[in-house]
């Protein structure tokens, strides 16, 4: 009897968590949450990068930041995002440069 009242009452409450998922537009709540976070991470990888490179220096940082992206997505991925990464530093630091040119002359 107790097995028959579990099941009835899990069924209960997964079919409300349903109901209430989409009652709160949980789906495209979701999808704005990555879309979001997709974009936003390359600027927060280029922070986190830049801090800890000023303590432990650059390419221990680096070494081991493209170590552990090379295991998770393979390397020839890792090897697209430390490229990606590397022109927009030299891309911030042209326009840094210009600005400051501006600044002097």
């Amino acid at each position: 009897m107790k097995h028959k009242e579990l099941a009835k009452t899990s069924w209960g409450l997964l079919k409300r968590t349903y109901q209430e998922f989409e009652d709160d537009n949980g789906i495209k709540l979701s999808a704005s949450l990555s879309y979001y976070t997709i974009f936003s991470l390359p600027p927060l990888l280029i922070i986190i990068l830049s801090i800890f490179s000023f303590f432990f220096g650059r390419e221990a940082v680096t070494g081991r930041f493209f170590g552990q992206i090379n295991g998770m997505v393979g390397n020839e991925a890792a090897i697209q995002i430390q490229e990606t990464i590397k022109n927009i530093e030299l891309s911030i630091a042209l326009h840094l440069q210009q600005y400051l040119e501006g600044l002097c002359c």
